[in-house]
């Protein structure tokens, strides 16, 4: 069973609003719905292993990160997602390519890699004093 601090939240409302500039949550009817989403993005963070080595500015910062990201393709009638865009205007025509077009909870490369995806540690097991790193 995981200790208390396990189960916060990396992040809160106001770290969420001191990031999104102009945007208020604190008090609004979204309030809930955004400690949720903080709450889901600690969870898809701990699911990294590499979580309990990063600093907790770092931790904050791609929770909020991720929770942004959620609520800008829940509020967007064009997914701030979009991969690849092509419009024109002689016989009119408009396509979209979408990255994340269902809106899930997801880590960029660059966030994975601070997790530490694709990192690799070396370590060595002395079998009279334990491992080293």
């Amino acid at each position: 069973m995981s200790d208390e601090t396990e189960q916060q939240p990396f992040a809160t409302v106001a770290d969420l609003e001191k990031r999104w500039y102009g945007r208020k949550f604190a008090g609004a009817d979204k309030e809930d719905h955004v400690k949720v989403l903080l709450e889901d993005a600690s969870d898809l963070i701990r699911r990294y292993p590499g979580h309990r080595r990063c600093t907790e500015a770092t931790l904050r910062r791609i929770c909020c990160a991720v929770a942004r990201r959620t609520l800008e393709n829940e509020e967007s009638d064009l997914n701030s997602n979009v991969t690849n865009m092509s419009e024109t205007v002689g016989p009119v025509s408009q396509s979209y390519t979408f990255g994340n077009t269902g809106a899930d909870m997801r880590l960029w490369p660059s966030e994975e890699k601070e997790l530490g995806v694709g990192c690799q540690r070396a370590w060595s097991y002395d079998p009279f004093e334990g491992a080293k790193p």
